[in-house]
């Protein structure tokens, strides 16, 4: 009785911080009761409504999981679950939550409160099932998405591989050849699918194992090696999942939390052994997973959601196991993947944020790519081999070129989203905020090797807020110079990637821009220490002040 009285005493505890909106302190109190009673489904849909309030819906899909299996007529349950699937992505299984909230529903005399349970149901599932009855996007067909060898980075990468190592150049051929090798191994795995036959003349179908680990490193190396030639491919991928999780006895439903309970639980029962596969493979599945959804679905929201899973689940392992020696934990908590799988939150979370900003702070983005630039502190270059220059560059650079990049896009935005930019009253802000920009886009072009668009492009976008805010002549005719050196070598490798499709317009205003200002240097129309921007880059009305020669010193420095 003593135990019942405190697990009601938590729960109404657990509801008073609820209705305060002070959701993580709600999560604790149900936790507690829940250690007292873990057959309550009304004290688990509570905590799954804690956390779709602080937007961890896996965990809220979870909670909500074990509401309706402890008590499969509660329609409480049903609807957490509905509207957790529904911010995971998946319709289908929203429309069938909602169903079966409705269905729990009294038949007939319904009270007031049943009443408005009911109309908030069938308004739900009105909205899932227009998103359900949609045209699906299904995959391109096997003869639209077959890629030409002669176009892909890395096959044009590998035909200059020789060369590249006889010039000692730290090349992101480097980058994208090992993204390959590891896709193709992934491929492997997923290709050695055989049907196997019983001695009672049952056909079973075997599968290796590893795929997930090949394709998940890939994109973490180079997102851009992601390509799909088989219509059938999802399926398959998805019957690999499934074999990998079931050799590993894995999770791919349970939200982080859930994971953590049990991961501490199987360590004590099994060792590290067991630990380290499952752990693994469940990592990579949320990795893997959300980036599909942001590049398959255009769904930018799904892939924060399953990557922040991953970053979430690496960080708490690095902390509670900060003792135990790395080997044993595995790949998976090394600092190298966690900047690997930050650096790809810092994308999604980008992609999430223009379409969502309340979801979604603009602030919280810039929060996230500073903590992964002090992640990245320790980064020390050392090569030894192009093997090592790929993975340095994948793993150390890169993921602070993306955080310097996503600095950089913050102060852009705080430009561009100005109540009125162009008025003369915001000139300080607005060159101010240029020039953070400026800097950051020209740090996150340092991080990237010389041929890679990626290092081409953000040196443009600096060059472009320099000249917002004053940048002489000296500055920003050297940043031009790099940039036209640098697109014969970006080409050979990346001609045919989208950024530099996009990208020739800009590459060509910016060599046009060079020219004449070459030619009026000549002429002497203006001087080498002017601030000279082309038309249309600072406002009229605004009075650009010299850029500080301290401040010119330090990014001369960076190029």
């Amino acid at each position: 009785m003593a135990e019942q009285a405190q697990n009601a005493k938590l729960k109404e505890e657990g509801n008073a911080l609820f209705a305060k909106k002070d959701y993580e302190a709600a999560v604790r109190k149900y936790t507690e009761a829940l250690k007292l009673d873990d057959n309550n489904a009304v004290i688990y849909a509570n905590r799954s409504a804690c956390f779709y309030n602080r937007k961890k819906y896996s965990d809220a899909l979870t909670d909500a999981t074990r509401a309706t299996g402890i008590d499969p007529s509660y329609a409480k349950g049903w609807s957490r679950a509905a509207a957790a699937h529904a911010a995971l992505g998946d319709e289908h299984a929203s429309a069938r939550c909602w169903k079966k909230a409705l269905d729990a529903l009294p038949a007939a005399n319904l009270t007031p409160a049943e009443r408005k349970q009911k109309d908030q149901y069938e308004s739900e599932l009105k909205v899932m099932q227009k998103k359900v009855d949609k045209p699906v996007e299904t995959l391109p067909n096997k003869d639209s998405v077959v890629l030409k060898a002669a176009t892909v980075p890395w096959t044009r990468a590998q035909a200059i591989g020789s060369e590249l190592v006889a010039r000692g150049i730290q090349s992101s051929a480097y980058v994208i050849i090992g993204a390959y090798q590891d896709w193709a191994s992934g491929i492997e795995v997923m290709s050695r699918e055989q049907t196997v036959h019983l001695s009672t003349g049952t056909p079973i179908i075997t599968r290796g194992t590893g795929a997930l680990q090949g394709l998940a490193s890939a994109i973490l190396r180079d997102p851009r090696v992601f390509h799909i030639s088989d219509p059938q491919w999802l399926n398959k991928y998805q019957d690999q999942v499934v074999t990998e999780a079931r050799v590993f006895d894995a999770w791919t439903t349970a939200g982080p939390e859930l994971v953590k309970a049990e991961a501490l639980e199987r360590l004590e029962d099994e060792g590290w052994r067991s630990l380290k596969l499952a752990l693994g493979f469940t990592v990579r599945h949320w990795i893997f997973w959300g980036y599909m959804e942001s590049h398959l679905r255009h769904r930018n929201d799904v892939g924060v959601e399953f990557v922040g899973n991953a970053l979430e689940m690496i960080r708490w392992g690095q902390e509670v196991w900060k003792d135990v020696p790395k080997h044993k934990m595995g790949a998976t908590f090394a600092p190298t993947f966690k900047r690997g799988v930050h650096a790809m939150y810092l994308d999604l979370y980008m992609g999430a944020c223009l379409k969502d900003r309340a979801r979604f702070p603009l602030k919280t983005l810039y929060d996230e790519a500073q903590a992964l630039l002090e992640d990245c502190e320790d980064v020390a270059p050392h090569f030894n081999s192009s093997a090592d220059v790929g993975f340095t560059l994948a793993f150390r650079r890169y993921p602070r070129g993306r955080a310097y990049y996503t600095i950089a896009w913050y102060y852009r935005k705080l430009v561009s989203e100005m109540p009125n930019p162009q008025d003369p009253r915001h000139q300080d802000s607005v060159r101010e905020n240029s020039l953070k920009a400026g800097e950051a886009y020209i740090r996150a072009a340092k991080e990237f090797a010389i041929d890679d668009i990626y290092h081409v492009w953000y040196l443009i976008c600096g060059l472009q807020n320099l000249w917002r805010c004053g940048a002489p002549l000296r500055l920003t005719m050297h940043i031009m110079k790099l940039i036209r050196e640098r697109i014969p070598d970006m080409m050979r490798i990346w001609e045919h990637d989208p950024m530099t499709r996009d990208g020739l317009g800009a590459f060509k205003y910016t060599a046009d821009v060079e020219k004449l200002f070459r030619a009026g240097l000549q002429q002497r129309k203006w001087t080498i220490d002017e601030a000279l921007p082309p038309d249309g880059f600072v406002p009229k009305g605004f009075t650009v002040p010299p850029l500080a020669e301290d401040v010119v010193a330090t990014i001369f420095q960076l190029l």
